[in-house]
């Protein structure tokens, strides 16, 4: 790179180094077009795993695409992106294929490797030009040309001279267009949400990729040829494969948004209850490795992802040495990652095995909540010996940490610990599980969520009442629900003394069982109480199993209604008692 040729103005076309280069070419291209076919035999299984990768991803737009009708009636967002990209179900899927190729079909020889270059053009032109904006549809062509340029003058038989006036026209080119690219796009379409993260990576590195054009301008007119042309292709491979990456983002993402909407996902009871969560997550894990693979190719074409490499090796394993325990401050991070990651597969695990599976078989009460807990204990206890691992920690040292443990408790934690023990009796023992209706105290309303140090209740005015799991053990709870979900519930009714007994009985039974939601078993039973200041004193009980306030108001209604019409005057209305069986 430090090599040094005679400038621009002092330099001439030489017939003697051109016809000798030419010599060698011919003598040259044999040997690479062998190179490249031995290596094609050599990756063949690879191959055949891609032409399979493109017939399914062929096959998928195409089911997608007569999905698109049940897809009309709802209000989406991404509707019209996603039928421009399944109008282009082959090339779409030939972007699938290609970034799979750069997995599969890696350290390719020259030749296979101009030819792969070439072919990801295709793709990225019919893509890219349906999701981009129409300012910047041009720039797609002139992309691709500077691409075929750039990547056919590494086999074309070219003089130095020719070859550096070639470079130096495209390192023009490259910078009006980053000039212009700064210029004439608003910061009012910068905000775009359809822009999405890569035109912004787009227009964050414009006033660096320019810069950088210049440089490579002023390199090659000086004589440091090296440099400017590694300058030009670094820049151009860049900007191209942030458009090609940002094809790929929006054009998966797009698919997997209409995918989550479609009725063959939505009988999945996860994602009908969390898709908006499903796609968030896919899409932030998406931007996520558009950003890395973006970095690592930018890096890669312009040569400075050795020496980031080598620091990253540097800090990553810089630490001290504690007794026999090394820390480092890649073991800090890896710690940090596998308890984060843990904890994300051990939710997910558990969502999927209660929702998704257990859910639909026939289980016992809390049966499904139970394995989906000691499922998540079991992964998150998993990771932790794991994070302990990438920390330096030795775990046959076992002891050690017991010990810690039963210090860290004397000193404090007993409560936590305790809170820990009472949340796995609950879940094995299950006196108490989510959805049950349950009385803490003077507090009722229904379980909604048994944590590993506390639950919470909601209550009847929404309100949510957290409750440590050593509360629901040690101390008196109502399960209004433990047994069985059915409730009784009593309605006191006064009335004067004029009304007949026997007909106020039959008629609020008669109002009762018109009621939807009221049990027919048990069945419901009105009886006359007493005689108090000068009133009849009534009650009747009836049962329900679900949508206790709104049965309850229905009932109420009925009955007055009831009394009413047949001409019973209520004195009063007591407050309703609900009462277990």
């Amino acid at each position: 790179l430090s090599e040094r040729q005679l400038p621009i103005w002092n330099s001439e076309f030489d017939s003697t180094t051109y016809n000798r280069t030419l010599a060698n070419n011919r003598l040259w291209i044999p040997i690479a077009m062998e190179e490249s076919l031995s290596y094609l035999q050599l990756k063949a299984s690879r191959l055949i795993t891609l032409f399979l990768i493109f017939g399914i991803f062929l096959g998928i737009i195409y089911w997608m695409r007569s999905k698109l009708s049940e897809l009309k009636g709802k209000d989406l967002a991404e509707l019209p992106l996603g039928e421009k990209i399944l109008d282009r179900p082959v090339g779409a899927a030939m972007l699938f294929t290609l970034m799979a190729s750069l997995v599969l079909l890696q350290n390719r020889p020259l030749y296979l490797d101009i030819g792969m270059g070439l072919l990801f053009l295709i793709p990225f032109m019919l893509v890219t030009t349906n999701i981009i904006i129409k300012k910047l549809k041009w720039s797609i062509f002139f992309l691709a040309g500077m691409f075929i340029l750039v990547d056919t003058s590494r086999v074309l038989i070219l003089s130095d001279y020719s070859n550096r006036l070639l470079m130096l026209t495209i390192s023009g080119a490259m910078a009006y267009y980053f000039y212009w690219l700064l210029k004439n796009i608003s910061k009012e379409e910068k905000n775009k949400e359809a822009n999405d993260i890569w035109y912004r990576v787009l227009l964050f590195v414009s006033p660096l990729f320019l810069m950088g054009m210049l440089f490579s301008i002023l390199a090659n007119v000086v004589g440091y040829i090296y440099v400017s042309n590694l300058i030009t292709e670094g820049i151009l491979t860049s900007t191209i494969l942030a458009l090609l990456l940002g094809a790929f983002y929006v054009s998966l993402k797009t698919l997997v948004l209409l995918f989550l909407n479609t009725n063959v996902a939505q009988k999945s009871k996860v994602f009908a209850l969390h898709k908006d969560q499903t796609f968030r997550t896919i899409k932030i894990s998406l931007k996520i490795f558009y950003l890395v693979i973006w970095f690592y190719y930018t890096a890669n074409a312009t040569m400075i992802l050795n020496p980031i490499l080598d620091v990253y090796h540097e800090v990553w394993n810089w630490g001290v040495t504690v007794g026999s325990i090394s820390i480092s401050v890649g073991g800090v991070i890896s710690f940090g990652i596998i308890l984060f990651v843990s904890w994300l597969v051990a939710n997910f695990t558990k969502i999927l095995l209660q929702v998704e599976f257990l859910d639909r078989i026939n289980l016992p009460r809390g049966v499904s909540m139970a394995v989906g807990s000691i499922t998540n204990y079991a992964i998150l206890f998993l990771g932790f010996f794991m994070a302990l691992s990438s920390l330096g920690f030795d775990l046959a040292n076992l002891g050690l940490l017991a010990g810690a443990l039963g210090v860290g408790i004397g000193f404090g934690l007993q409560n936590i610990v305790g809170n820990f023990i009472s949340g796995l009796i609950l879940v094995f023992e299950r006196p108490i599980t989510i959805g049950d209706i349950v009385t803490v105290d003077t507090i009722e309303g229904e379980v909604i969520a048994i944590g590993i140090r506390a639950s919470k209740i909601r209550q009847y005015d929404g309100a949510e009442l957290i409750v440590p799991n050593s509360s629901l053990i040690s101390n008196n709870v109502i399960n209004w629900t433990l047994s069985d979900k059915r409730r009784r519930i009593k309605l006191v009714i006064q009335t004067s003394t004029k009304a007949n007994p026997e007909n106020v009985i039959q008629w609020m039974e008669e109002a009762v069982a018109d009621v939807e939601g009221v049990l027919k078993f048990p069945v419901s039973k009105a009886y006359f109480e007493s005689v108090i200041d000068q009133s009849y004193q009534f009650y009747i009980h009836y049962w329900v199993s679900k949508d206790i306030l709104s049965v309850k108001n229905e009932v109420n209604i009925k009955i007055i209604e009831n009394l009413k019409k047949h001409k019973v005057t209520v004195s009063a209305q007591r407050k309703v008692e609900l009462l277990g069986k």
